[in-house]
């Protein structure tokens, strides 16, 4: 069942970056997306087995995308949102 999933990720994956690259205002987050699923694939992988599930890298590469930024970090303090009114 696993390696029918990340087989389906590896196929959604390349139509994920032909569509970015039919849409440029998509790159980031298709590059992000891409990444997020290539390391969850990754977290799969055990040395101990035989079995080898697929991933995205070979495809991320040829695409040519770069790592991904890292997070911003909140400015907010947690718990107050910006969109409540201020207080008098």
């Amino acid at each position: 069942m696993v390696e029918a999933l990340c087989d389906s990720a590896v196929a959604v994956g390349r139509e994920l970056i032909e569509a970015a690259r039919n849409e440029p205002r998509w790159h980031n987050v298709a590059k992000h997306m891409l990444h997020a699923w290539d390391d969850g694939m990754a977290s799969l992988r055990s040395p101990k087995k035989s079995l080898q599930f697929k991933g995205l890298k070979p495809a991320i590469e040829a695409a040519g995308f770069s790592a991904p930024e890292p997070a911003e970090r909140a400015r907010e303090v947690i718990g107050h949102s910006p969109l409540l009114g201020k207080r008098s």
